[in-house]
């Protein structure tokens, strides 16, 4: 038997997620209570990636947009239930907010400014087939707040508790 060859965890920033699936709804593609998404991938990586043995994915570019080109990424799943729970982070103006198995389903439909994440390269075999799954090691996202909220915030921490 071959001996699996190590990748290095792969460091995005500043990445655009797709297919997100946080709260884990079954789908097509996903069985219920499986967490993830997709991340985006320059084109210009895509060689390399392939090389190191990430599974990369492309969507054709789309016939109805002119000028459109193939998006490339790489499917990532976020398991709160092995042994290596993913680091999840929403950064917000009062600091960062862990998130957990329960409350990052916020993600799915929150308005995201920026996204800082590291995944890891699972090689796995079975049946005679091989292949990476990618895993969330961690994440970091900025959503944009709502400014009513911060309004409201400040307006109420600024009034002592009712005893």
């Amino acid at each position: 038997m071959e001996k699996r060859k190590f990748i290095e965890d792969l460091v995005i920033q500043n990445a655009r997620l797709i297919h997100k699936n946080f709260e884990g709804r079954p789908g097509q593609y996903n069985r219920q209570g499986d967490k993830g998404f997709s991340v985006v991938i320059d084109p210009s990586a895509v060689d390399e990636l392939t090389k190191e043995g990430w599974g990369i994915r492309e969507l054709p570019p789309r016939a109805d947009i002119e000028g459109s080109t193939s998006l490339f990424f790489i499917p990532v799943r976020v398991n709160f239930d092995g042994p290596r729970q993913p680091d999840v982070f929403l950064a917000t103006k009062n600091g960062l907010v862990r998130l957990d198995k329960e409350t990052i389903s916020t993600l799915d439909h929150a308005d995201i400014v920026n996204v800082d994440l590291t995944i890891h390269a699972h090689p796995w075999e079975n049946n005679g087939k091989s292949g990476v799954k990618a895993y969330l090691r961690n994440l970091y996202v900025t959503i944009r707040e709502d400014p009513l909220a911060t309004k409201y915030e400040q307006m109420y921490a600024e009034q002592p508790a009712e005893q």
